[in-house]
């Protein structure tokens, strides 16, 4: 039996002003560090997709060579992600959410596929169970049904503590699980 479990205290470090600059209050799936191609700044909690439109992102492809071979002229790449915020109800390719604020053209760890941590979303009423893809506010989720336009999957509403809820309608714990 694993005894790896899920255990993490909150912790918050603050800045000099105040300002919130980590939390560890998640669980981490699959981490991804990326770069903020966006134009403007993402806060902590922001969902993200990939930013495939732009020349610098990059996932090479696989290659063997025989013995003696040379190897493709474009081979070999670094891998780059590079991403945008959500920002539609129709966007695909979600990545996963942000787990600190990121400057423009900055890097960021992105809580990916298997994560259990709170996006920010819109201020209508999210049910556990629910799927949340995009949303026409950047950075924010929503309800979403769509099957090839999920974030992932509810498991604690953007409601008050009381509803057993995270205790703001701002925020939704999900399990992250883009398709």
């Amino acid at each position: 039996m694993s005894q790896n479990v899920g255990l993490e205290q909150q912790q918050q470090i603050r800045g000099a002003d105040g300002t919130l600059l980590w939390t560890g209050s998640y669980e981490m799936g699959i981490p991804y560090v990326c770069i903020n191609t966006a134009a403007a700044a993402m806060l902590m909690s922001e969902g993200v997709r990939y930013d495939g439109g732009t020349a610098l992102s990059c996932i090479p492809r696989q290659e063997t060579t025989a013995a003696g071979g040379t190897a493709s002229s474009d081979m070999p790449q670094s891998k780059v992600n590079n991403i945008i915020r959500i920002s539609a109800a129709a966007n695909t390719m979600f990545l996963g959410v942000t787990t600190e604020p990121c400057a423009i053209g900055g890097q960021v760890l992105v809580a990916g596929i298997g994560s259990l941590i709170t996006v920010i979303t819109t201020a209508t009423a999210l049910a556990g169970g629910a799927s949340i893809g995009g949303s026409a506010t950047p950075g924010q989720a929503a309800a979403n049904a769509t099957a090839t336009q999920i974030l992932g999957t509810v498991f604690k509403i953007n409601d008050t503590v009381a509803n057993f809820g995270t205790g703001s309608t701002g925020f939704a714990g999900i399990l992250v699980n883009p398709r």
